[in-house]
């Protein structure tokens, strides 16, 4: 599925900016404007962002948890959580913001190793709810339904340029 509209969520403030400049170089010959949306913006500001996002002039949105619940998106196909939250339960949030009014949506979750046991929570959450997920790592890619084994651990993070690639992602499937 192609990306039309997506979130990036961030756990800190402080990497949004970082990740919007990132993006926004990477992406600029292509037309994609990319913008940011925290907490610590004017009421007004946030709602431009929102109506810019709502009407595709901003199709990907770097955010804090201030997207996470109460907006009112639905064209959103994407949403890639570029920290592991803290809580399981903000996943579902985040997660939640792409595949509404019975759209298609995917997410997406960039995790190191340091950061399994926060996935193995959300893991068990998603089970609970006999959501199926898949655990892509490194070197292979495994589904998972709430019965089957955690995967096995991969290896260290490989380097790319500035950034390094996550040891796995935790995707939800249908």
């Amino acid at each position: 599925q192609s990306i039309e509209r997506a979130i990036v969520f961030c756990n800190r403030k402080r990497d949004i900016a970082t990740v919007v400049n990132h993006l926004s170089r990477d992406l600029h010959n292509s037309g994609i404007k990319v913008a940011a949306l925290h907490g610590d913006m004017q009421q007004k500001q946030r709602m431009d962002i929102l109506d810019e996002f709502r009407k595709g002039s901003v199709r990907l949105l770097v955010a804090s948890d201030v997207v996470a619940r109460g907006i009112d998106v639905t064209e959103i196909t994407h949403v890639f959580l570029n920290d592991v939250p803290a809580h399981a339960e903000d996943y579902i949030h985040r997660s939640g913001r792409t595949g509404r009014a019975g759209k298609r949506g995917e997410s997406y979750t960039l995790a190191t190793q340091g950061e399994r046991s926060l996935v193995e929570a959300i893991e068990v959450l998603l089970a609970r709810g006999k959501q199926r997920f898949e655990v892509i790592t490194q070197d292979k890619k495994q589904s998972q339904s709430p019965d089957k084994s955690k995967p096995q651990e991969s290896s260290a993070p490989v380097q790319h340029g500035e950034r390094f690639l996550p040891d796995f992602l935790l995707k939800p499937i249908e």
